[in-house]
């Protein structure tokens, strides 16, 4: 048997492709629901307005990243939980998550309210989209809390399910909403969708283990500390390395050219969420043949696979019909952002890649790439704030900083041995 043959028959053991494409359909719907959910609120509102709306999502977005933190890191455990078959301890993980992050959101909502005008008026928008952008921020970590223990115990359907639910939601509540309501319509109708998925995905872990025997709640502390680090890490970077530019673009550029910035970033994000299911599927499996003492490879390479050819169709997408891409999904008045498509599509690519190997690292409590990812991020920010002569040139200092983002996660993955998770 040749060693090609021998890797795909081991990829196709892990079921990796199977449920990565159950995941990619929902997730693609999903997507496809949120950027119909642009098309029509940017159309309505105009190039300034949208441009108020969009970064106001996207400071929702940004400063609700511990979602994707919490996310990792009850989907590790979750999947740890299931590869020994201890549903009491799933159960006991569902409440524990219901009980902290219910607390979180209240956090959420005291500090948007506390720092709405100092940063309303940075970004020029009104205080109250900022406090309303903060309790949505704090909601979506609980929803994404949750949608990691359906990850973890690998409940495919459900979150694909519940990755449906969200896309309609948004693509038609959310944007009668936006429509009618403007500002607070927008940002409302474009999380409507997630809070009311993730009441769906409560009920359907419920069902399955609420009627396990309960038990204390109990995990290895010191474990929990080092893979929130580890997640924290690429979960801000993600966030600053996908949305900190245009928070920066809005500041320093004026208000029409913002907004073309923001049709660019929108289009140029469908290849990162074109890919975002994979690490959704390789941890999960990673960590449970990590944990049972397989070889997780076959895993990442199925992933890998996946997101390398998905990615590469998109970028000839954009460099064979930019334009096209940019009247369908925001209209004409956005058109001038074709150029900048085929560079932010690339950078958002590599962020994909990026994020692919940091999940099978951190499956295999690997953490070696955390603190240079962080520095890297910031110092990518930073370079866009020295550095802004035009919207090309940000885009460039977005995909080399991305480039380099990558280099370093690959390099410092393979920095030490992997740790063996404790039977």
């Amino acid at each position: 048997m040749t060693f090609a043959t021998s890797l795909y028959e081991r990829i196709r053991s892990t079921n990796v492709v199977r449920d990565g494409i159950l995941v990619f359909a929902a997730a693609m719907l999903l997507n496809v629901c949120a950027f119909a959910f642009h098309a029509i609120v940017s159309r309505k509102l105009g190039v300034t307005a949208y441009g108020a709306l969009y970064v106001i999502i996207s400071l929702a977005l940004l400063a609700g990243f511990p979602s994707v933190t919490v996310n990792t890191v009850v989907t590790k455990f979750a999947a740890e939980f299931r590869a020994l078959h201890d549903d009491a301890h799933v159960r006991a993980l569902i409440v524990a998550v219901c009980k902290v992050f219910s607390w979180g959101l209240l956090f959420y909502v005291v500090g948007g309210i506390a720092l709405a005008v100092p940063i309303g008026s940075f970004l020029t928008v009104p205080a109250w989209t900022v406090a309303l952008a903060a309790a949505m921020a704090g909601a979506l970590v609980l929803v994404f809390a949750l949608r990691g223990v359906a990850q973890g115990t690998q409940d495919f359907r459900g979150l694909s399910a519940a990755f449906v639910t969200d896309g309609i939601l948004k693509a038609t509540l959310g944007a009668a909403l936006a429509a009618g309501l403007g500002l607070a319509g927008g940002l409302v109708g474009f999380f409507a969708g997630t809070l009311i998925s993730g009441a769906y995905t409560m009920w359907r872990l419920w069902r399955q283990y609420g009627t396990a025997a309960r038990t204390e709640f109990r995990i290895d502390l010191s474990r929990v500390l080092t893979t929130t680090a580890g997640a924290a890490a690429l979960a801000a970077s993600s966030a600053i390395l996908s949305y900190g530019d245009v928070v920066v673009v809005k500041h320093f550029f004026a208000a029409h050219d913002a907004g073309v910035y923001a049709a660019a970033s929108l289009a140029g994000k469908i290849l990162f969420f074109l890919v975002s299911f994979a690490p959704m599927v390789l941890l999960p499996k990673a960590v449970h043949a990590h944990s049972r003492g397989e070889n997780a490879i076959p895993a990442l390479s199925g992933a890998m696979g996946m997101v390398i050819v998905l990615a590469a169709a998109g970028l000839l997408g954009f460099l064979l019909a930019g334009k096209a891409i940019l009247h369908a999904l925001v209209g004409p008045a956005f058109v001038e952002a074709a150029p900048l498509l085929p560079l932010y599509g690339l950078a958002m690519s590599l962020l994909g890649v990026t994020n692919v190997i940091a999940a099978y690292s951190i499956a295999i409590h690997r953490f070696a790439f955390s603190a240079p990812l962080v520095v890297l991020a910031v110092g990518e920010i930073v370079s866009i704030g020295l550095y802004h002569p035009t919207l090309f040139g940000v885009v460039t200092v977005l995909v080399l900083g991305n480039a380099l983002a990558l280099a370093v996660v690959a390099l410092a993955s393979l920095k030490r041995p992997a740790e063996l998770i404790p039977a």
